[in-house]
């Protein structure tokens, strides 16, 4: 069997801005169970293993709940990355699912994430904005941040909403257990994950002159991540993962600059002249960068859909016992 060649990709050579919280959204492990190895033959194990995935990939969330109190910020930022990896899972084994109940959980998922979206742009924006600035810039970044401290959620809103987004995931994990049929087939698997590897393909393309696209290319690209842990023993997947956790980085530097602009553009009436020569620097940046990560993904991003499915597919499949190693000799007797 033939492993698919993987690019490596090389990030910018720009450092990027200190992250915001100490643990970055990155494509890191999805389960922190170790079920055992996952014959993907078998299609009942395959279902025990997506499910155990959903319940690893929400564990973070019932934890960040506990920390609202003393941890906003970071509690708000670890209960959208469980959901949107939870929203992976589901795209990963779509067409398992009845479609009434495929729709609605998703739907579900993605209303919860995006309640916590306001809060989590405007810390994220002001963090970032203070670390790019220069010294002759630092003193109008620190007031355009200011200035968007007036739109701060309280603390006990914050709490609230992640309360709300922490139980709408929990209820779609078991909305998920209970339409998921007995078996779920390698087959299935590799449809859903060709399926994520399309759209973000598709917004690679769109991303050129598209800022909404390049959210997009992220996302699909996070999700693919997402998608490829749960088939963390096929090496075609861990390869594919690696390229796309590097790429992750050169597309995170991408979209930090879009958030800085609409920023900046919001709140950089407090002090115009400031406003205008960050946005000057921070468009500069954005479109370097955007090029930087389109050339560097473009081997990543070259195989069909169709193809990476099948390369998956044969990967996933069982090794016929003529293809196994040989049994090795018995020792000679009184040896």
């Amino acid at each position: 069997m033939t492993t698919p060649t993987v690019p490596t990709l090389v990030p910018p050579p720009s450092p990027r801005a200190p992250e915001a919280y100490p643990e970055h959204d990155k494509l890191g492990p999805l389960a922190t169970r170790a079920p055992g190895p996952v014959s993907f033959d078998d299609g009942a194990a395959v279902r025990a293993h997506v499910l155990a995935a959903v319940h690893d990939a929400l564990e973070p969330a019932r934890v960040a709940r506990t920390r609202i109190a003393t941890d906003p910020g970071g509690s708000v930022h670890e209960v959208r990355k469980a959901i949107r990896r939870t929203r992976a899972i589901v795209d990963l084994v779509a067409s398992a699912l009845p479609r009434r109940e495929r729709r609605d959980i998703r739907d579900a998922l993605r209303e919860a994430r995006r309640t916590l979206g306001p809060s989590r742009d405007l810390t994220v924006a002001s963090k970032l904005l203070l670390a790019i600035a220069d010294d002759d810039q630092a003193a109008g970044a620190a007031a355009i941040a200011a200035a968007a401290q007036a739109d701060a959620p309280p603390a006990s809103a914050i709490a609230e909403d992640v309360d709300r987004a922490v139980d709408v995931a929990l209820a779609q994990a078991d909305a998920i257990a209970a339409a998921l049929p007995d078996e779920i087939s390698a087959k299935m698997l590799g449809r859903g994950l060709a399926a994520t590897y399309r759209q973000a393909r598709d917004a690679r393309r769109k991303a050129k002159r598209s800022d909404r696209a390049v959210h997009r290319w992220r996302r699909r690209n996070k999700e693919l991540g997402y998608q490829l842990a749960l088939l963390a023993e096929v090496p075609a997947a861990a390869e594919l993962r690696e390229a796309l956790t590097t790429l992750d980085d050169a597309l995170g530097e991408v979209v930090d600059r879009l958030l800085l602009t609409e920023f900046v553009g919001l709140y950089g009436a407090s002090d115009p002249s400031a406003g205008a020569a960050l946005l000057t620097r921070i468009h500069d940046e954005l479109d370097d960068r955007r090029d930087q990560a389109r050339r560097a993904s473009r081997e990543l991003y070259a195989v069909r859909p169709r193809k990476l499915r099948r390369r998956l597919r044969r990967a996933m499949a069982p090794v016929p016992v003529d293809d196994r190693a040989p049994e090795p000799a018995a020792a000679p007797a009184g040896t």
